[in-house]
């Protein structure tokens, strides 16, 4: 715990906030074993995301690494609750969500409603809170994740142009026509996909 605290003030004088939190993996070097989330910047803007105070971050899942399959993910992700999911494009952008539901699957459909549930641009700097709170998320084997219709990232990621969003329908402002959540990109196929699990320090 005292390497936590000692990096837990590092990086927050590095990022210039008050915020106690901290991302990293394991009991390492690492501040946050992310090969997507890389600057301070970007850093410094998920952690402001967290609805929580005194945690980490522990990697669960890396699509090229893990699998870009649903069983995979299923697997790897297991039940945990409290997960953040970032993406990046082959054409560079970054977003994500997070969720308060678990994303295992039995193979069955089952959508779930999370009143916390909000999804996120990098690129801007932004977030979308949940409108439609009833169909916070999806799990379907078929996707790997699925945000209502304003993020789904199909099963073979990798390999495909499949992964879509369909902004705002779920998130954001109902009255907005732009899709500020892909930087305009409505199919894309995914460079890398991490999911975190939210872990809060005693």
């Amino acid at each position: 715990e005292e390497v936590y605290k000692k990096q837990i003030k590092e990086l927050n004088e590095k990022l210039n906030t008050d915020s106690p939190s901290l991302l990293i993996q394991e009991f390492n070097d690492k501040t946050f074993d992310s090969t997507i989330v890389m600057s301070y910047r970007e850093i410094s803007f998920i952690l402001k995301l967290i609805p929580k105070s005194n945690f980490f971050l522990k990697r669960l899942y890396r699509a090229t690494e893990d699998g870009d399959y649903s069983v995979s993910l299923s697997r790897k992700v297991g039940r945990a609750k409290g997960t953040i999911v970032i993406v990046e494009t082959v054409a560079g952008h970054k977003f994500g969500g997070y969720t308060e539901e678990e994303w295992v699957t039995d193979g069955s459909v089952e959508i779930k409603e999370d009143d916390n549930a909000f999804l996120f641009s990098i690129d801007k700097e932004k977030k979308y809170p949940v409108g439609n709170k009833l169909t916070a998320i999806e799990v379907n084997p078929e996707y790997l994740v699925k945000f209502n219709r304003d993020l789904i990232i199909y099963d073979k990621c990798l390999s495909n142009e499949n992964s879509c969003s369909f902004f705002p329908k779920g998130y954001g402002k109902l009255d907005d026509k732009t899709n500020e959540l892909t930087s305009g990109e409505v199919t894309f196929k995914v460079k890398e996909m991490e999911i975190f699990e939210i872990i809060k320090m005693n």
